[in-house]
Formats: structure tokens, sequence, C-alpha cells
């Protein structure tokens, strides 16, 4: 009798330690759609391939408006995706403090503001086209990296 118990409660550990991994492999695929997602956008300079730091940009999700990301040191700044959008478009870029007449910057991206599908970010990463030079990355999935160029002095006010 003390065998047959022994056995038992073999059985039942090994039915426990294969069960467990597949168990936490699906709490870890579930919690993916239950925490709220993220992008993280990449600025270069379209010349240089160097980061863009410290700027403001702005993102336009269509019917959830306009979503703006600071960026830190190593031009980069997280954007969390706003529920029920499936694409979004590179709109520009300001300094922290500029006012909607301050733009410092040319877009080098082409084109200018399209369309960028969620799900390819989130999969593949996004790489916009450099209009302003020969400059070229590789995306990570959930990054998109756009290129701007710095405007001479002598242009303040071009837009």
């Amino acid at each position: 009798m003390l065998r047959a118990f022994a056995n038992q409660l073999r059985t039942r550990s090994i039915a426990a330690a294969l069960l467990l991994p597949i168990a936490l492999i699906a709490i870890g695929s579930w919690t993916k759609y239950l925490s709220a997602q993220t992008i993280t956008i990449h600025l270069l300079n379209a010349k240089t391939g160097k980061p863009i730091d410290h700027k403001l940009v702005t993102l336009d999700w269509g019917d959830s408006g306009l979503i703006y990301v600071l960026l830190n040191e190593q031009g980069t700044g997280t954007v969390q995706i706003p529920a029920g959008s499936h694409e979004f478009s590179f709109q520009d870029v300001s300094k922290k403090n500029d006012d909607a007449y301050g733009y410092s910057y040319f877009n080098c991206n082409d084109p200018p503001t399209t369309n960028i599908l969620v799900s390819q970010v989130l999969e593949k990463g996004f790489v916009a086209q450099n209009s302003c030079g020969h400059r070229t990355t590789v995306a990570h999935p959930g990054e998109a990296v756009f290129w701007i160029s710095p405007k001479p002095w002598w242009m303040p006010y071009i837009c």
C-alpha cells in the first residue's frame, strides 16, 4: 500500500512538473494583451545618422488625436498606443519650448506624413525613407525610426 501511494505521488509530481512551464507560458502570453502596449520613437539626423535628443515629436493617431513624445538623450521616447488605434503618422519636431512658428528642423521622412501600421511597428519595426541623405538603419520590433535635418541659421522661419 505504501508503494502504491509513492507511485501515485511520483506520477502527480511528474504531471505537475510538465504542466507548470505550459501554464507559465500561457500566463505570459495573456499579459501581453492585458497590459498597455508602447512604441519606441527614435529620431535621427538624416545627414549624420546621430540621435536628435531632447526634442518634442508630434504623432497623429487619427481619431485619438495628437500625442507628443519627449525624447531623451539617446533620441528615443516611448508612447503608449491609444486603445483602438491601428495606425499613426509622424507630424513634426520642435524644441521643447518652441511655439507653432519656431520649427527648427526639416522633416526628412519620405513621404513626409504617411500612415504607419501599429502592427507592423510592433512585429518588425519601421524605418522611414530618408529623403535628406543616404543614412539608413535597422529598426527593432516595437521601434519606429524617423529622420530630420536641422535648418540652416539663415532659414529660421521656413516651414
